[in-house]
């Protein structure tokens, strides 16, 4: 959770203008909207315009929410992490990237030498059953 943190931190001013350049094309799909709805001749273009125009409200909120969250993260939260737990160097980057495995580069293959086979053939074992007539199989 602190990498999270710091790392918001460290991009807080890239996230912002994201979060700003959002808003500000939301208030331009709202401008539109109530343009449209000005303009509207039936019942149905008007409330299809006040339902964008409502969209482009809640988004203009929500994304106003995610920017005074990203906004106290960066100011508030990211100093008071103690240096310990904060993982930062001297720049202000992540000092601990993801590790990958190192990769071997010459892997051995296994050759497979094809055996001969013999098929093996399953027959059922053959069951003596008693027909009645009174002769022994032994031959007397």
């Amino acid at each position: 959770m602190a990498e999270l943190i710091t790392a918001i931190e460290a991009y807080s001013g890239w996230l912002l203008a994201l979060v700003l350049a959002l808003i500000v094309r939301e208030l331009y799909v709202l401008t539109g909207a109530v343009r449209d709805r000005s303009n509207a001749a039936f019942g149905l273009e008007r409330e299809s315009a006040t339902s964008r125009a409502i969209r482009a409200q809640v988004t203009v909120l929500l994304l106003a929410t995610i920017g005074f969250g990203i906004n106290s993260v960066a100011t508030v939260i990211a100093p008071s992490l103690p240096e310990s737990i904060r993982r930062r160097t001297g720049e202000g980057t992540l000092v601990e990237p993801t590790r990958i495995a190192p990769m071997a580069t010459a892997t051995p293959t296994v050759t497979v030498v094809p055996t001969a086979r013999v098929p093996v053939i399953v027959t059922a074992v053959p069951v003596q059953t008693e027909t009645g007539t009174g002769t022994d199989d032994d031959g007397g």
